[in-house]
């Protein structure tokens, strides 16, 4: 990278890699404005590095970065607004599959319900978009399976209570949502 851009999206990276705090992953996404993106990022299975995310004009810088000096191992830029989803009210994230191949990351909430929901899955070590899922109604990201072939979602089924939803699980490898 070069050019004032990317100084500014590094900055950017190094100021959120300084400022990350561990948090346990939890399970259960949540429809609450500002709470589906988990703003200290994931950590890797190691814990040696975290991804995290920082929104551009239109797209998105996904970033490897390790957590003692904030130096950036790896970043890819992807088209859309994308982030770590939050699992929690207490803003921790997940999103890394427990071998650390899958990276998962969601579109931003800015309205419950929203009427259609993207997810965007990369591989983890080469932050390249494996597939963007789009999905028609509200869902948010709960969990993915250890070798990550699986993401559960939830998904909430009335307009006016998010208490009212279903756990769905997504097959990466057949593409399609079960029941």
């Amino acid at each position: 990278m070069a050019g004032p851009v990317s100084r500014i999206i590094a900055l950017g990276l190094a100021s959120i890699a300084g400022t990350i705090v561990i948090a346990a992953a939890k399970a259960d996404g949540l429809p609450v404005l500002g709470l589906d993106v988990g703003p200290t990022g994931v950590a890797t299975p190691s814990g040696e590095a975290r991804y995290v995310t920082l929104p551009t004009r239109g797209a998105t810088v996904v970033a490897r970065v390790r957590r003692s000096g904030g130096q950036i191992l790896n970043s890819s830029t992807l088209p859309g607004n994308f982030t770590i989803p939050a699992v929690a009210y207490d803003g921790s994230a997940g999103g890394l599959s427990a071998d650390g191949r899958e990276l998962v990351l969601i579109q931003p909430r800015v309205r419950f319900p929203r009427p259609r929901t993207a997810l965007a899955v990369l591989d983890a070590q080469k932050l390249r978009v494996k597939a963007i899922l789009r999905f028609r109604g509200d869902f948010s990201f709960d969990a993915i399976s250890p070798k990550g072939n699986l993401l559960y979602l939830i998904q909430y089924v009335s307009p006016k209570d998010p208490t009212r939803y279903l756990v769905r699980a997504y097959d990466l490898r057949q593409h399609r949502l079960l029941d």
